[in-house]
């Protein structure tokens, strides 16, 4: 029934632009202190300022959720979206225990492989080009059939390059430009990227 309750509030949400859904949530939060409700309230809060695109917001509301209501079903899925508030603001700072909390402490779920790919990113971003191999690879090993392995692998190949294990980033462009074909623009992009290793280590006689 409270969840029936919190669906109505959320219709009425979407149907009217007048509403504060934060003022809202936050009464029924404040009101139901450490209750079921409450908790469902508030993964509601973060969930709708992340859905806006208000990652600051969803970020501290993932956070308190996560403190506060510890033995919610949906705690695994609010680390991973704690994760996703910091990536998206470029907090990869953040962003990389936020997924490490979740990959080390929590099952599997339809979440882990955008959470192994968007860690690698993370520690591309801060440039830890080691981490990002690590992970990149371990993304390719336990979801060969991920919807962005290519792009995974073309991410591999960059940060392989940026440590200066120019071996096997040319071997990982070369299995993403075999994988979408010369005809695609990115498969060039690795084409090129070829060449300019090649060339650097002057064994490219051309």
């Amino acid at each position: 029934e409270d969840n029936d309750a919190l669906d109505l509030a959320e219709a009425i949400f979407d149907r009217s632009k007048s509403i504060d859904y934060k003022t809202t949530l936050n009464s029924i939060i404040t009101a139901n202190p450490s209750t079921p409700i409450s908790g469902e309230a508030q993964f509601r809060l973060a969930r709708r300022c992340f859905d806006a695109k208000d990652f600051a917001s969803a970020a501290a509301e993932f956070q308190k959720f996560s403190v506060e209501y510890t033995n919610h079903p949906d705690v695994p899925k609010a680390q991973f979206y704690l994760g996703e508030s910091y990536f998206n603001q470029n907090d990869f700072k953040n962003a990389v225990p936020a997924y490490e909390r979740l990959l080390n402490n929590f099952d599997k779920t339809d979440d882990t492989s955008l959470a192994i790919f968007d860690l690698a990113s993370a520690h591309y971003g801060l440039k830890n080009y080691d981490d990002a191999t690590k992970h990149y690879n371990r993304l390719l090993d336990e979801y060969p059939n991920y919807e962005y392995a290519k792009a995974t692998l073309f991410n591999l190949a960059l940060a392989y390059k940026a440590v200066g294990k120019l071996d096997l980033s040319q071997y990982s462009y070369q299995k993403y430009a075999a994988q979408v074909g010369a005809s695609d623009e990115s498969g060039r992009a690795a084409l090129w990227e070829i060449f300019s290793i090649q060339r650097d280590r002057k064994d490219f006689d051309g």
